[in-house]
């Protein structure tokens, strides 16, 4: 029997707002994923007696120029596992990478085979951990310009044979191309690639756990033997709720039947709540009363990330709701957001119908993220022209609409 930990999406340095520790003068989010990380690694280390190795198919930092403090940090939690005697696998994802094949990968920085950590940017390498079972190892630096190198990636015979990547799969249930958001430089792996025999196929990308094609969303109803280890902590709402929950994943494989079974451990996460009000034929007075008691009662001591939806909200009724009443509880809050929705844009969402307000906001949204991904010389340009060309096609929908 085999056994190992398996991590992703880790995205160490991911940071949101301007909330600061008051006591290591770190945003809080960016402190909240150092925390996720520790307390991970050292739930791995506790089980370092049963495993064999650790792991991780990509994106372990957020940016492919993570900060020094981000760089220290992930270089003293990675010596968590190798202290403990774990070896450490890891491969480059698209957070780690930039589109010039010339650039390093940030992940690189963990590649220090003296410590057992071993972190592949190349396109694609083979590693034999335990002896019988390779881990195809194909990083996303480099993935578009590579078609000759993804030919040579197959199984080898009288071996068991892992496929371990990074990036979007179609997904025969859901009838779509799974999609993270805000995503740079997101890449479809090819049904090709994922057809050739692999015995089991580890990915890495989309951010909740679980097996792809899966109907109940926790166990592998299609037996595709693809699975996403998803990611460590929930990056806000742009990260939906996973059934599987998020931490790491316990591989049992048996090298005679190639069967593996997984066990899911967690960690710990900040509370967060996506609340909608339906607010058609009520008064201002009393939607402010479902949101107080709402307020009262959710833990506030724990900081938590609340959105609020008020559907079908009256144009009236928008500008006479008293925020200024709830100040005492969204100031507790780490982060706050309403969404007012009018019944006409309400309408307008369930008719399929695009507003400036929604498509705009939705890229500025990602741009909040996307933008660390490029040089500073670059980001005005391309917020700018994105922009107008959003805007463009906007004006070009609405005006075909009209007609």
């Amino acid at each position: 029997m085999v056994k190992f930990a398996h991590v992703s999406d880790i995205h160490l340095g991911y940071m949101s707002g301007k909330k600061i520790d008051p006591e290591t003068k770190i945003n809080i989010r960016e402190q909240d994923g150092y925390l996720a990380l520790e307390e991970c690694f050292k739930d791995i280390a506790s089980h370092a007696d049963e495993l064999d190795f650790v792991l991780c198919t990509g994106d372990f930092f957020h940016s492919p120029t993570p900060s020094i403090r981000t760089i220290t940090k992930g270089l003293e939690l990675l010596r968590i596992l190798t202290h403990a005697g774990l070896p450490f696998y890891c491969l480059a994802g698209n957070h780690d990478s930039t589109d010039a094949v010339k650039d390093i990968p940030s992940s690189k920085c963990l590649h220090i085979p003296e410590i057992n950590s071993f972190s592949y940017t190349e396109p694609y390498k083979i590693v034999e951990p335990v002896e019988g079972l390779l881990l195809h190892l194909v990083s996303h630096h480099g993935y578009v310009e590579q078609k000759n190198t993804m030919k040579k990636v197959l199984p080898v015979e009288d071996k068991i044979n892992l496929l371990c990547t990074h990036g979007s799969v179609y997904d025969e249930h859901l009838g779509m191309i799974l999609h993270t958001e805000a995503e740079p430089r997101e890449i479809v792996i090819s049904e090709d690639l994922l057809n050739r025999n692999w015995d089991y196929t580890l990915l890495g990308h989309i951010h909740t756990r679980g097996w792809v094609g899966s109907s109940d969303g926790m166990t592998d109803t299609l037996n595709k033997k693809v699975f996403y280890a998803g990611s460590l902590f929930r990056r806000g709402f742009s990260d939906s709720v996973c059934k599987l929950e998020r931490g790491w994943t316990l591989w049992d494989l048996n090298m005679e039947t190639k069967e593996m079974t997984p066990t899911f451990f967690n960690t710990s996460q900040r509370l967060q709540i996506d609340m909608m009000f339906e607010c058609e034929h009520k008064t201002v007075p009393m939607i402010e009363n479902e949101l107080e008691m709402f307020f009262k009662s959710i833990d506030l001591s724990q900081q938590p990330i609340l959105r609020i939806t008020l559907m079908d909200l009256s144009k009236t009724s928008k500008q006479q709701i008293n925020w200024k009443r709830f100040e005492e509880y969204t100031s507790q809050c780490l982060t706050f957001i309403t969404k007012l929705l009018t019944k006409e844009e309400a309408r307008a969402q369930i008719n399929g119908e695009v507003f400036s307000f929604d498509l705009l906001s939705a890229f500025r949204e990602y741009w909040e993220q996307a933008q660390k991904t490029y040089s500073e010389e670059m980001r005005e340009d391309i917020k700018e022209i994105s922009n107008k060309l959003l805007r463009q096609g906007q004006e070009k929908i609405l005006e075909l609409k009209n007609k």
